[in-house]
């Protein structure tokens, strides 16, 4: 019989290790960006150089307080850590829907609508595109009250 708690515990460890890789590179990442040495980051926190190299390398695990000295160090907010994981998983998921979207409808345009789509985007002027525009919402609002 299998102990499901000891998987579950497998997985959560390697959920936090990915977690303390995908810090790491980021603060590597934003180390490199404003030209400091891990030296000077790990004099700026108190730690030596290869402390440093564990933390970007996601061996050491990095608690709040060190991340939160490591982000004064850096000149950025703590959170800043996670935004790009929070970007990432948002691009994601947009790209998904985008995805989801194109194979629910927009792709199954007529050929009437595809023609109508090409040539609006066609025409440079954004002003006359969005008068283009403001007149078919009309248009449509008016033969909706119609029905």
């Amino acid at each position: 019989m299998r102990d499901y708690r000891y998987n579950s515990a497998i997985k959560k460890e390697v959920r936090v290790i990915k977690v303390n890789k995908e810090i790491g590179l980021r603060i590597k990442h934003l180390r490199e960006e404003r030209k400091i040495s891990q030296s000077a980051l790990g004099e700026a926190i108190g730690v030596s150089y290869q402390q440093v190299q564990k933390y970007e390398k996601g061996i050491s695990p990095i608690t709040v307080e060190r991340l939160q000295q490591i982000a004064k160090a850096l000149g950025i907010a703590p959170a800043d850590f996670l935004v790009n994981k929070f970007e990432d998983t948002v691009k994601e998921r947009l790209t998904r829907y985008e995805q989801g979207k194109l194979k629910s409808g927009i792709a199954d345009l007529t050929k009437d609508e595809s023609g109508l789509l090409k040539a609006y985007k066609s025409i440079g002027s954004k002003r006359l595109r969005q008068s283009i525009l403001s007149h078919l919402k009309i248009i449509a609002k008016m033969e909706n009250a119609l029905k």
